[in-house]
């Protein structure tokens, strides 16, 4: 049977709490997020400019992610099939990392940042119809677009803040706030998901294309994707990586030979990939483990 919504709710009270106890025992933490807010040097105005535009990213990401399942199934896709969307998800993502990380270097970081917003938003739209042909194509596009989001704006900040003389300390400290700022957009995301998807029910209008349901979570994270395009165009400056004239594989050919020469290089990517893989697996797995035929569906944006 589904577990019972005091257990839910009460876990989501615990996590909270204990989030909050972790924050609060963090006195270097809790340093960062006031010079943050009432900061006036460099760094925190940097901050302030840096993590609006990473965070309104990040949120648009996490409000459709724990519905993609859920829709596949409302339209009837079988758990097989949902299998191949989500590999298809996850290969393009391999394919397109190896190599946007130069492309960006070269034709600009902003621009990419952009390009995340674009075809993410095309992935977002493509949820609208119960096509297995059309999900597959929203699928790869989403796959390209997680690996944009998970490397351009990392190396945006980087290079903007080598470009403004911060430390590395500061640079780590930007970071613990970007991803601790992504946390909190974890949970709002959730919520703020769930609400949209009981709005109004999965319904068609025709031709195989619905809306309301699990499909509003898409159309949320859509405007939050306009709000993050409009706010990088306008803020952000542009920034480009270092050329040393060779082609993207003469890039992946030195990369290929950094791995396999230096050992800590290696053993740091085998954990990465490692953790990344058993992410995939429960990415997978746990909407499915939660439904049970004959059983109320469960609030899978408050899980």
């Amino acid at each position: 049977k589904m577990l019972p919504p005091e257990l839910i709710y009460g876990s989501l009270l615990v996590g909270l709490v204990a989030a909050i106890a972790v924050i609060g025992a963090d006195g270097k933490q809790l340093l960062g997020i006031r010079n943050l807010f009432t900061g006036q040097d460099n760094l925190a105005r940097f901050q302030r400019l840096y993590l609006p535009g990473f965070l309104l990213a990040m949120l648009a990401d996490w409000l459709q992610g724990p519905f993609v399942y859920a829709l596949y199934q409302g339209y009837g896709i079988d758990r097989e099939h949902n299998g191949y969307l989500f590999v298809a998800g996850f290969g393009a993502s391999a394919v397109v990392g190896t190599v946007v990380g130069s492309l960006a270097d070269k034709f600009g970081r902003r621009k990419f940042a952009i390009l995340y917003c674009v075809i993410y938003f095309g992935h977002c739209v493509t949820k609208h119809w119960g096509f297995f042909g059309v999900l597959l194509i929203g699928r790869i596009l989403g796959g390209i677009s997680t690996s944009l989001l998970f490397s351009v704006f990392d190396s945006w900040l980087v290079s903007e803040s080598q470009r403004e003389g911060f430390s590395g300390e500061q640079l780590g400290n930007t970071f613990s706030l970007a991803y601790f700022g992504s946390s909190v957009a974890a949970i709002a995301a959730g919520q703020l998901g769930e609400i949209a998807a009981n709005v109004a029910p999965l319904t068609q209008i025709g031709g195989g294309m619905y809306y309301g349901g699990y499909v509003s979570p898409f159309d949320l994270s859509n405007v939050v994707l306009v709000l993050c395009m409009i706010y990088i165009s306008t803020r952000w400056s542009e920034n480009y990586g270092q050329s040393d004239g060779q082609s993207t594989g003469g890039n992946l050919g030195k990369a290929l030979g950094a791995i396999m020469q230096d050992k800590k290089i290696f053993l740091c990517g085998l954990i990465c990939s490692s953790f990344e893989s058993s992410m995939f697996i429960f990415v997978f797995n746990w909407t499915p483990c939660l439904m049970e035929e004959g059983q109320p569906t469960p609030p899978f944006g408050h899980i």
